[in-house]
This record gives structure tokens, C-alpha cells and sequence, in this order.
């Protein structure tokens, strides 16, 4: 476990290493994306922020009231997201972006948008609600920022979700109509993730751009919303079950925002095992103690055996195709 003090220490010295960063952030309007967004107001000087939100009038809010007495000399640029279930909000957003007067480089995109959902429903452009927040939006925004991303010196793509948590993919079912279940879409969704880290960062020309992807295990006051467990089960989860396991096993959003933050833009990671187990190879599973996970022996055996890498790439992009024409 990497200590929380040397965490801090380490991000109170970014004011000398990255002074005034050019960040985005997805998901930062409440939870562990919003506290990782305080801490690099915190600690750096003078940051440019794209914040992406469902309103402008959630953004202006969440600006004026929390981020921006944070630091005066911060910049910040809302981007409308009305719903993150859908690929085509997720690229108009990200085109907003890629337009804005001004914008040059991108140096860390940090996407954190999510919830729980216990019931398999479908969004209009047919992939279910759940993987298409965690996993084809967030990429979608990723892929069409990387112009911007290659341009930044060290850029840094951060995604917090469940790496080292990679479970089965079924290519006959990529919609997990016959597969679908809480945990199951938990385990695809870090799979479809991890490895189109690995297809991205194989190209050429995104060989500088450090890809991340945290589980950040327990973490109390995130906020995080149920869905389709009923209002009962609802309740019952974020009134009693959820709080008594973040008591006694689960650390603060707070630290987990440092910690989001330290993964942005440590150094050290360079050094360390990738997903694919060499040494600095650009992809890295990281834990909520901040320690680099390996990748389980069921995503070794799919990128092995399978060409899995090949063909989570192919089918998300074919997936963008055809949202596009709709």
C-alpha cells in the first residue's frame, strides 16, 4: 500500500512539476471524480477545466459554490452531458471539446461517471444502460479527444472503475443477453476496458500517452446511485447494508480523490508493470491503495487465446459506426 501521506506529499508538490494542467473531467459533479477534481484545484496553480455535467445550471452550481473558491485562477469550461447512457451525448460532448476556442492539448482526462444497476435495461441506441456509462461512452470521449491528448507533453488517460477486477467476454454476446448479471457486467465492462487501453496505447501514435485504469475498492460518501433493485432494496442499500461495509472496511472519498489524482500524475507508474506485465508499457491496473494490480489469469487466458485485444477494439468501433448513423 502506498501511504496516504506519501500521497499527499507527493501531490502538494505538484505546484513545482505541472503548475497548470489542462484537465477533463467525466463524472466529477459528485463523488470520487468531484473530490479528485478538489484535490488538483488544491494543489495546483492556475488549471484549465472541462467539466462535464447533465445541466448547465448542475455545473454552474457545482463551479461557483465547490470548485471555484477551491482556487481563484482556475478556469473553468462546463460541457451540457445530459446522459451519459448514450454514445451520441457522450460524442457531442466530446466534439464541444475538441472545438473549444482555444484548446491546444489535453495533459489527463479523468472519466469516473457511473451507478449500480440491478436489472438489465436497454438504452435506445441498444447496449444496456450500464456498460454504456462505464464503459462504450467514457471511451467514446477518449477516442475522439485524442487528438488533444497526443498533442500534451505527458498526457495521462485516467478511468476509475474496477482494473484488476477483469472478468469473461463473450464475443457471441458482447450485449449479454444470455450473460448479463450484476457481477458478470461488473467483470465485462473492466475487460472492454483494459484491453481497449491496450489496442489504443499499441498505436503508434498514442505511444506517449499513459493509460490508467483504478478499482478503487470501498469508499464511503461517493454518493453513488442504485437502480432496479426496487425501493425496498434500495433503501435498504444505501441506508444500512452499503453503510455498515464502508464502516468497517471502506476509506473516505477524500482520500480517494488524492489517490485518483496521484495516479494522474505520478511518475513512478511509468516504471512499473503494465496490464500486459512488461515494465512500462503504457496500460496499468491500479488499486484503491494505489499499488499496481496484475491482470487475472481469466483476461491473460482472453488476450492469449482469444486475441481478445483485437476484437474488443473491432467491436467497439463497429458499435460507434453504427450509432452513428442512427
Amino acid at each position: 500500500m502506498v501511504a496516504l501521506k506519501a500521497i499527499t506529499t507527493y501531490n502538494i508538490s505538484l505546484p513545482t512539476k505541472t503548475p497548470n494542467p489542462v484537465a477533463v473531467f467525466v463524472g466529477a459533479t459528485n463523488g470520487i471524480g468531484l473530490h479528485a477534481l478538489k484535490a488538483l484545484l488544491t494543489h495546483t496553480i492556475s488549471p484549465k477545466i472541462y467539466i462535464l455535467g447533465r445541466s448547465t445550471q448542475q455545473l454552474q452550481n457545482t463551479i461557483s459554490t465547490t470548485l471555484q473558491p477551491l482556487n481563484k485562477n482556475a478556469t473553468f469550461h462546463p460541457i451540457v452531458a445530459e446522459d451519459l447512457t448514450l454514445i451520441s451525448t457522450a460524442e457531442r460532448a466530446a466534439q464541444q471539446i475538441l472545438s473549444s476556442p482555444g484548446i491546444t492539448h489535453i495533459d489527463v482526462l479523468i472519466m469516473s461517471p457511473g451507478f449500480v444497476d440491478f436489472s438489465r435495461r436497454m438504452s435506445p441506441e441498444g447496449i444496456d444502460r450500464l456498460t454504456a456509462v462505464r464503459y462504450y461512452s467514457r471511451t467514446r470521449i477518449l477516442t475522439t479527444l485524442l487528438p488533444l491528448l497526443r498533442s500534451a507533453e505527458s498526457p495521462r488517460v485516467i478511468s476509475v472503475l474496477a482494473g484488476g477486477q477483469e472478468g469473461k467476454l463473450w464475443p457471441e454476446d458482447w450485449t449479454m443477453e444470455k450473460h448479463w448479471g450484476v457481477a458478470s457486467a461488473g467483470g465485462v465492462s473492466a475487460s472492454l476496458t483494459t484491453f481497449m487501453f491496450e489496442a489504443l496505447r499499441a498505436k503508434e501514435e498514442n505511444d506517449k500517452i499513459e493509460f490508467v485504469h483504478i478499482f478503487p475498492g470501498l469508499v464511503r460518501g461517493t454518493g453513488l446511485k442504485f437502480e432496479g433493485a426496487g425501493v425496498v432494496g434500495g433503501f435498504l442499500l444505501r441506508w444500512l447494508v452499503l453503510p455498515i461495509i464502508l464502516r468497517v472496511a471502506g476509506y473516505g472519498v477524500e482520500e480517494a480523490g488524492e489517490r485518483v489524482l496521484y495516479a494522474a500524475t505520478s511518475g513512478g507508474i511509468q516504471s512499473a508493470k503494465g496490464s500486459d506485465g512488461v515494465e512500462g508499457s503504457g496500460v496499468y491496473l491500479v488499486g484503491g491503495d494505489s499499488e499496481v494490480l496484475e491482470l487475472p489469469a481469466v483476461a491473460k487466458t482472453m488476450r492469449e487465446e482469444e486475441d481478445m485485444v483485437s476484437k474488443v477494439y473491432d467491436h467497439t468501433m463497429e458499435v460507434f459506426g453504427r450509432v452513428d448513423k442512427m
